[in-house]
């Protein structure tokens, strides 16, 4: 960690114990946003926690996540609706196995019912060695049948727990690639990270450089996924 002037950075070296740090101080932080009335709290607090894992192809580089955040979605039809025969075309045969299958499945789905106002989210936090900052990924599904969600109906989701607009989230959020599981995934702009950082981490309140840091970069990012940090819990870590 070079701490001073325009040169603060992360180095690789220092990822992992930035990335404990982190951990900690968000399953401290986060537990203690129950009595707010900030409505973005009860979000934060029913997101979970997250765990620091080592990647299995890449020579054992750790990495955090945050898995299975269900956020209602946006546009979603009423319970029941999904019960509403010749509206679901779950099958391209039209033999009569074929239409026995797609009964059970509607039938099972309107059993489910509250699912499908539900959209998972998964989120993981790497180390990017060319901007030497943290790079956040998430991945988005319907909770009733798995469908990926797209930048778009990520932004529609997340513009009803964000002071954001679905317009403005549509901006921050790309499509890359993992590089630890190879699949596609979104993310965030990340070029200019590095600045937000050296601007806000002087006003940060963490005595550990490296926390300081991540908590720096989380305030810039999770914003945009109504999952910052509120400042007056963190001056207290």
């Amino acid at each position: 960690m070079v701490d001073g002037g325009a040169a603060l950075a992360l180095g690789e070296e220092d990822w992992p114990e930035a990335a404990e740090s982190f951990r900690a101080a968000w399953n401290r932080v986060a537990g203690a946003v129950s009595s707010s009335t900030d409505p973005s709290s009860s979000f934060l607090e029913q997101a979970g926690s997250w765990e620091l894992r080592t990647s299995a192809g890449r020579s054992g580089r750790c990495y955090l996540a945050l898995e299975g955040v269900r956020v209602v979605g946006a546009g979603m039809a009423s319970p029941g609706a999904a019960c509403l025969g010749g509206e679901v075309d779950l099958w391209e045969s039209s033999d009569e196995d074929g239409r026995e299958r797609e009964g059970r499945e509607l039938a099972l789905r309107c059993v489910e019912g509250d699912q499908d106002h539900h959209h998972l989210y998964d989120f993981h936090i790497l180390y990017n060695p060319s901007y030497a900052v943290p790079e956040l990924y998430f991945y988005g599904r319907r909770a009733a049948d798995g469908l990926v969600l797209g930048p778009s109906e990520a932004a529609e989701d997340f513009a009803s727990v964000t002071p954001y607009p679905a317009a403005e989230l549509r901006l921050a959020y790309v499509s890359k690639d993992h590089p630890y599981l190879l699949l596609p995934w979104l993310g965030t702009h990340l070029c200019e990270t590095p600045a937000l950082v050296r601007e806000m981490v002087r006003g940060a309140c963490a005595p550990d450089p490296a926390l300081r840091f991540m908590l720096s970069w989380w305030s810039a990012v999770g914003k945009h996924f109504g999952l910052g940090l509120p400042l007056d819990k963190l001056s207290n870590y």
